[in-house]
């Protein structure tokens, strides 16, 4: 009798092997089978889409999103193999069920006791609506719970949002920004991610609220505002005169991943109006290439005010950072985003970024701040511009290092990939500074190198600047939140002066170190990634949730009855996906707004 060849047998055998390894290798991230919900919309009962505007822009004016011929972008992520990125799941597997266990506790905290509210207090377990109690937590974390496979909260929250009222807040006026980056930007992310359509209908609805702030003659919004003012057709929402680059410069991927979704070009037209003004004026600044952290959006976008300061810090940050963000968005159709982003970050390498003297000697960069004014005093007439430097490092300037890591992979520029790594490594530095917390201030000032290549420690030249530091601190009031008896910050070796010791449980650090990953394929950065969760864990993790620390210098540590819903929303999203799959919203697809809330990426030759 003929036997049959067994080869066939074999290679099936093979295949249901890699197919069990595989689906074992991602079950965390595989969803429960059972039928698929159906939310109940209901809509806002002030239908703003209809609202009129004193000074609308006509349609045929309007400039609509750039499609359909999408470059093919250099690749972010770093080219592991299929098999090498199951094996990172694999091997992160107990701190990524950590993180999951960490924030699948502490939202379950926040649905028990304050569930539809802005945020939880930690540690009074009252709830708080500093966000217009329109469930801040809720819409911030609706795509870390796609992403960590929570389904049954899932669908709890996606049901909340669909009977959102944006007409009935809380509070009497609005934070533009504040809205756009936690609520617009979760509501699409989770659209993207899910493809439920009843979170773009409340992403709509929210958007043409929020667009009605344009309506002045600048078409320039205010960056808070009152509904009663709203609602006055335009009075009183004119911009200032003073109006930070970040309030007025982080629409721009929320409105133009927005229009791309929905077709409709207004909200593009709306953050492309911006985008001009800030590409038109970029060398008109006291610093050429940079812009100062105030513009006069009331008269023509000024920015030439003396004096003025420049650095990446808050009120800043997310103008700069949505540059490289929008070139990768619209898959570099829109040429002016590229360039603001390569001419601003040449300019802040040269200007802001130093390195800081440390005892290890660390070869780490800083981003530091600086203050020019024109000098009218010059016998010329001439005014000479004065330059004073800070050499300070703030924790929100954390995110410079995953921004220039990913803008110069986007551009091909190795300089500031090298810059990025350094930035990244710097944040990383700052936490291992301090004793026993292992946590970054919220901002401290630093002793600035003489040069970046090389820099020894010099415990004299240290002491003196703490001298020179708590000497000028002395002078200044107390902080409006310092209490009698408080103890002062102890000023670990190598920080000079700890201007503010909190720690509010913010994410920038934890994601550069996570962009840092995905574009090395280091795996000493999950390992630097786990001091960091576990000295967060040991400081902030309470009974029911996270609090922010009062003071990371001092060695009892006293917690703060805070918890942000960014910390669900960034914090624990980006540690949970340093220990996943890197194939998990990968960053040659998707980009992440400031708050972390992934969009999809345009690509070549496919429609949207």
């Amino acid at each position: 009798m003929l036997m049959r060849p067994r080869k066939p047998v074999l290679t099936s055998l093979f295949f249901l092997t890699v197919v069990f390894y595989s689906l074992y290798a991602y079950r965390d991230y595989l969803p429960r089978r059972h039928p698929a919900p159906v939310y109940t919309y209901i809509p806002s009962s002030y239908d703003w889409s209809k609202h009129e505007h004193r000074f609308p822009v006509p349609r045929e004016q309007m400039a609509s999103p750039p499609l359909g011929h999408a470059r093919k972008l250099p690749s972010v992520q770093h080219s592991w193999t299929r098999g090498e990125a199951i094996q990172q799941a694999r091997s992160a597997s107990h701190m990524r069920k950590a993180v999951v266990a960490a924030f699948q506790k502490t939202y379950a905290s926040y649905e028990r006791l304050a569930f539809g509210h802005d945020e939880l207090a930690p540690l009074s377990h009252v709830p708080k609506d500093p966000f217009n109690g329109w469930g801040a937590t809720i819409v911030d974390s609706l795509d870390t719970l796609w992403l960590m496979g929570l389904r049954d909260e899932w669908e709890r929250a996606v049901a909340f949002v669909a009977m959102l009222d944006w007409n009935k807040p809380t509070g009497t006026s609005c934070n533009l920004f504040e809205t756009g980056i936690r609520f617009l930007g979760g509501l699409i992310a989770a659209h993207d991610l899910s493809g439920e359509p009843v979170l773009l209908r409340k992403a709509v609805e929210l958007a043409d609220m929020m667009y009605a702030a344009w309506d002045n003659t600048a078409h320039l919004p205010r960056g808070r505002f009152t509904w009663a003012a709203l609602k006055a057709n335009g009075e009183g929402i004119q911009p200032l005169n003073r109006q930070s680059i970040a309030g007025i410069g982080t629409f721009t991927l929320e409105f133009t991943r927005l229009s791309i979704i929905t077709g409709d070009a207004k909200y593009y037209d709306a953050v492309h109006r911006i985008s001009q003004h800030f590409n038109r004026t970029q060398n008109d600044t006291l610093l050429p290439g940079l812009w100062p952290v105030h513009v006069n959006a009331l008269e023509n976008f000024g920015v030439d005010d003396s004096p003025a300061v420049f650095h990446y810090g808050a009120s800043a940050d997310s103008a700069y950072e949505y540059f490289p963000k929008m070139h990768a968005l619209l898959g570099g159709q829109e040429p002016m985003y590229e360039h603001m982003y390569r001419t601003s970050t040449d300019l802040g390498i040269r200007h802001l970024v130093y390195r800081p003297m440390l005892p290890a000697e660390d070869d780490v960069l800083f981003m530091g701040s600086l203050k020019v004014e024109r000098d009218n005093r010059d016998v010329s007439g001439i005014p000479e511009p004065k330059y004073t430097f800070t050499p300070s490092m703030d924790h929100l300037t954390c995110f410079v290092g995953g921004m220039m890591l990913l803008g110069g992979k986007l551009i091909d520029e190795p300089r500031h990939v090298h810059v990025g790594e350094k930035l990244a490594l710097g944040c990383a530095t700052a936490y291992r500074l301090v004793h026993p917390s292992q946590l970054m201030p919220e901002q401290a000032t630093f002793v600035q190198c003489e040069s970046t290549e090389t820099c020894s420690w010099d415990a004299a030249k240290w002491e003196k600047a703490v001298s020179v530091a708590s000497a000028a601190a002395e002078k200044k009031p107390p902080a409006a939140d310092a209490s009698a008896g408080t103890a002062q910050p102890k000023t670990p070796p190598g920080i000079a002066h700890v201007v503010d010791p909190k720690y509010i449980l913010r994410p920038e650090a934890i994601e550069s170190i996570f962009i840092m990953w995905r574009t090395t394929g280091d795996q000493r950065l999950q390992l630097m990634a786990q001091d960091m969760w576990t000295a967060i864990t040991r400081a902030c993790e309470g009974e029911t949730a996270f609090a922010a620390i009062k003071d990371v210098t001092q060695d009892v540590i006293q917690r703060v009855d805070s918890m942000e819903s960014f910390f669900l929303a960034e914090t624990l999203k980006y540690f949970f996906l340093i220990f996943s799959n890197p194939e998990i919203v990968s960053l040659d697809e998707w980009v992440f707004n400031t708050e972390a809330h992934p969009f999809k990426r345009e690509q070549p030759g496919k429609n949207t």
